[in-house]
């Protein structure tokens, strides 16, 4: 298969996208360790990505070049997805603003694979609660001096279903009453983490309020601040009518981790 993507940012495939979007086959390992693909984005945007690798287990990232040196930096991350061989990657992001960003498809693991990737943009008036909470968390940790989080399809599924498990089972606590516990929860989204946190919350209405709540908070800020990490999942879950003893409605989670 002859090579259709470039393999470094300055030489990306230029992607004319629609709302359509766009596919592609390839294929990458051994001598070819990523294929990058470049795209404009014209205004704010809802993003969705799906890659299928057939071999060895592929990753992929948004990526947004901040500083033009055509370099992968810390905080070029957007947005991940790293699920385990066998699993289907996604990114899926409500409210990316316009700018110019890049694709990376790369191997995890020794080998070659052949892969289909496909994605588009769609124009989206407003960001999502979820991606709302991740720009918010983000202003707050440039304003610190700190490379900003990636938003990751696995942390993000762990923190959407916690938000769910705490309005749904009636209770407000890191430890779980099915046993689960931070790192448990992380690990069983195929997230394979070398450092891990999470923040929770419940009764506020909006991304502005739970944020600036978290700040206040002592333990929930260090995790905002830490330099230690690098991607963040967000859930929200809103239980109305909240028949429990915990009668908070809105259910806010955080999930936070660095690869190995």
């Amino acid at each position: 298969m002859v090579d259709g993507a470039g393999n470094r940012l300055i030489t990306a495939r230029r992607v004319e996208l629609s709302r359509r979007g766009v596919a592609f086959e390839d294929a990458i390992g051994r001598g070819d360790r990523a294929d990058f693909y470049r795209f404009e984005i014209s205004r704010r945007s809802a993003f969705n990505l799906t890659l299928r690798s057939s071999a060895i287990n592929a990753d992929v990232e948004l990526i947004q070049d901040r500083n033009r040196n055509n370099r992968v930096d810390a905080g070029d991350v957007v947005a991940s997805s790293r699920a385990l061989k066998g699993k289907v990657d996604s990114i899926n992001v409500i409210g990316i603003p316009s700018g110019t960003y890049f694709v990376r498809v790369f191997p995890r693991g020794v080998g070659k694979t052949d892969y289909r990737l496909s994605f588009s943009a769609r124009p989206a008036a407003t960001a999502s609660f979820a991606y709302r909470v991740v720009e918010l968390t983000n202003f707050f940790r440039d304003r610190n001096g700190l490379a900003p989080l990636a938003i990751n399809t696995q942390l993000s599924t762990t923190a959407q279903n916690f938000s769910r498990q705490l309005a749904l089972g009636d209770f407000l606590d890191h430890n779980a009453p099915d046993g689960s516990t931070i790192e448990s929860r992380i690990r069983a989204s195929g997230y394979q983490p070398q450092w891990w946190a999470e923040n929770i919350a419940a009764g506020y209405a909006t991304p502005d309020q739970v944020v600036q709540e978290w700040i206040n908070s002592e333990g929930h800020r260090r995790n905002i601040l830490s330099p230690e990490l690098r991607e963040i999942g967000v859930g929200f879950f809103n239980l109305s009518p909240d028949p429990g003893t915990q009668t908070w409605q809105y259910y806010w989670t955080q999930s936070f981790g660095t690869l190995i």
